[in-house]
């Protein structure tokens, strides 16, 4: 298949199957939502905050104590939701490859039991993909507790900002190659039980082109595309009709109430994002499975395989009937 054609189908399979991967990862999306909740109303306010205004050291100490507890709480909640969540799209979708059932209890099983392996994956990809931005956000940090008594002090915090400076904008294009290159590592992990690091390597020789087969991070790339257009639009889309639905007298009213108002606002505020977790996570997971087939199909004859074990398991129920 083209790569056009590899995304239709792709999105073809989720509008058939949409409801049974929106049912299972309804809950895992919720883990996820609260995640950013946290960084978003806790850890990046800290960051405009100090309790040490003339101390720079204080101030640096400061901001690595609230990028660790970002890092500590709001990653293993968001990575749990995410790695769970792409376990059971896959088995769904995989077994909709098949021909098979969709069996919702078999394939939360599957994802659990993948579940350490896909955790380490994401937890890999991520090291590797914000790396850039972490080295940057060091550096910066760093240029600031060079002492201003030194003769040296106007070259090498420029020079050390400056290298963090570039450290961002190089970490932040990262990310995504990291993304495409992984991309079918969650499929070769669930449906194939490899570790990550074997997971990665063999999405890298999936997608990579031969004399004969073409490569297939064309296709990758065009997924990529798709999935930030649907984010804007469903998060747009969603405040838009928030804002619309719920009138401004809404917000006098949950003032009368501390607490519930305030968890109601908040919940309001952010179900755009919630949406969007909730919808995308699928679809990706739902398109890099498809991916994973047509590749395995292109490159190795996965069709060939499948139908010679079908006739196998034929040929082994046919002898035993009486």
């Amino acid at each position: 298949m083209a790569p056009g054609e590899a995304i239709d189908l792709s999105l073809r399979v989720f509008q058939s199957q949409g409801w049974a991967l929106l049912r299972t990862t309804a809950l895992p999306s919720v883990l996820c939502l609260a995640a950013v909740l946290f960084v978003m109303e806790y850890v990046l306010p800290s960051f405009g905050t100090t309790r040490a205004p003339g101390d720079i050291g204080a101030q640096v100490l400061e901001a690595l104590a609230t990028l660790a507890l970002g890092v500590g709480l709001g990653g293993p909640l968001f990575l749990l939701g995410l790695s769970f969540s792409s376990g059971v799209v896959v088995c769904l979708v995989s077994d909709h490859m098949l021909g098979a059932s969709l069996n919702v209890a078999s394939a939360s099983r599957r994802a659990r039991s993948a579940l350490p392996r896909l955790l380490g994956l994401n937890v890999y990809e991520l090291l590797v993909g914000w790396s850039g931005v972490l080295l940057g956000f060091l550096l910066l940090m760093l240029s600031a507790l060079f002492p201003e008594s030194t003769h040296q002090a106007g070259m090498w915090p420029a020079a050390t900002a400056g290298v963090g400076v570039v450290s961002l904008i190089v970490g932040f294009g990262v990310l995504p190659l990291v993304l495409v290159r992984h991309s079918l590592a969650a499929p070769a992990i669930v449906l194939e039980g490899l570790k990550p690091a074997a997971a990665a390597k063999r999405s890298h020789e999936l997608l990579r082109g031969t004399a004969w087969v073409p490569w297939g991070y064309g296709a990758v790339w065009m997924l990529v595309t798709l999935i930030a257009f649907l984010m804007l639009v469903l998060v747009v889309g969603a405040v838009t009709t928030i804002s619309i639905v719920t009138p401004s007298e809404s917000a006098g009213w949950l003032s009368q109430f501390p607490i519930v108002g305030a968890v109601v606002a908040r919940t309001i505020e952010y179900l755009p994002w919630y949406l969007a977790i909730w919808a995308l996570v699928p679809v990706w997971c739902t398109a890099v499975t498809v991916l994973y087939y047509e590749r395995r199909v292109r490159a190795e004859g996965f069709d060939i395989e499948a139908l010679a074990q079908h006739i196998w398991r034929s040929d082994q129920r046919r002898r035993f009937e009486v």
